[in-house]
């Protein structure tokens, strides 16, 4: 299957899991497309300040891959900062977040796994 970019749905989400800011979501694949291996893929816009709050995942696993700039992020309860091409995992049980402390837009790709 190819999707060009225009046929991708543009979504706004604002303050997720108690996150600052309206999120840009663009989704790559819908969750119907993707056969049941994922229930979300989408690219992710935060631009100075905002963020996705702390939240646990229960059944689902989420990687989030830094496309560009800067993001800082708790996994499990400690902090990292984390760059263009760092990768991180969060499974069953576990809890993360996302912020962008810095002045660019910080560009993330976002894959939920059931």
């Amino acid at each position: 299957m190819i999707k060009t970019k225009a046929s991708q749905r543009k979504e706004i989400r604002e303050n997720l899991r108690g996150g600052v800011g309206a999120l840009d979501f663009l989704h790559l694949f819908e969750k119907d497309e993707l056969s049941g291996k994922a229930n979300m893929f989408a690219e992710v816009t935060l631009l100075p300040g905002q963020s996705i709050g702390e939240h646990p995942h229960g059944d689902e696993g989420e990687i989030y891959i830094i496309k560009s700039g800067v993001a800082t992020v708790t996994d499990c309860g400690k902090t990292y900062e984390m760059n263009a091409g760092d990768v991180m995992w969060t499974t069953g049980g576990e809890t993360h977040s996302i912020e962008n402390k810095s002045n660019s837009p910080l560009v993330i790709y976002a894959i939920i796994l059931p």
